[in-house]
């Protein structure tokens, strides 16, 4: 989404960190919003508005997406559903149904050289993924009728699905949901609260070591799960344990996060 947060936090001499500390965010959100990788919702994007001192409608032209969950939409304008199938190192496979906006994103990445360790982040129908592209075999994309799409778009329904470098056997759990949104918690409030979405965050962003461990929450038997992003070769996780109250939902596009702006 277009906006002008960047140019009006400019003119005060602003950082991204003054900025998101007077919008009770985080630094990576501001980031995120900039670069059009993250459209704010109703809530944070008043919040920045007001402290940048202006009107909403000057900062954010076009208008930032309500708290409302969108209807699960897997077919594209032509009614053709597009499937990602992935044969990965070790023998594993997976099937994703891509939420349309992101299609040519996910096509274009993967068509170029992958980069060592660095992740793909996107949404299928169900479930935000992240995939290492230097850990797939074969990739295949294709479209079909809406008819004969796999059904919960090709990942099981409410679990999170892991899939280790070199093992071709996939790890289900069904994890523990965010308490809030990453957008309305203040900094240093993540990791607790929002530690689904701050995994992906993380990802998304290649802002972890080779030795960072991350760390996650399984529902059904209350154990703590951990893993290296080193040894990760796909990891999805349902929309519901991202954003409580929006199962099902067909998320948005979700751009390789920009570099830093001091």
């Amino acid at each position: 989404m277009a906006n002008r947060v960047q140019a009006w936090r400019k003119r005060l001499g602003w950082s991204q960190r003054d900025l998101a500390s007077r919008a009770r965010t985080s630094q990576q959100q501001i980031q995120r919003i900039e670069s059009g990788a993250q459209v704010p919702r109703i809530g944070l994007a008043m919040r920045i508005a007001a402290s940048l001192g202006r009107a909403l409608d000057e900062v954010f032209p076009s208008p930032p997406a309500s708290s409302a969950p969108r209807q699960p939409n897997a077919a594209d304008g032509a009614g053709r559903v597009w499937t990602l199938s992935v044969s990965l190192r070790g023998g594993a496979a997976a099937r994703l149904i891509l939420s349309p906006p992101e299609l040519d994103r996910v096509r274009d990445a993967l068509r170029v050289p992958a980069e060592e360790g660095r992740f793909l982040v996107f949404a299928s129908v169900t479930h935000e993924v992240a995939l290492r592209p230097d850990q797939i075999s074969l990739w295949r994309l294709f479209s079909s009728s809406s008819g004969d799409a796999a059904p919960h778009g090709g990942l099981p329904p409410g679990q999170a699905l892991v899939h280790l470098a070199g093992d071709p056997l996939p790890l289900l759990f069904t994890p523990e949901p965010d308490d809030s949104d990453i957008e309305d918690t203040e900094e240093g409030e993540e990791l607790e609260a929002c530690r689904n979405q701050g995994i992906m965050a993380a990802l998304d962003m290649g802002a972890l070591g080779p030795l960072s461990r991350l760390t996650t929450l399984d529902a059904r038997t209350g154990e703590m799960l951990g893993f290296l992003p080193r040894d990760l070769a796909l990891l999805a996780i349902p929309f519901e344990a991202l954003r409580p109250g929006e199962a099902g939902t067909a998320r948005g596009t979700r751009p390789q996060h920009a570099d830093n702006d001091a």
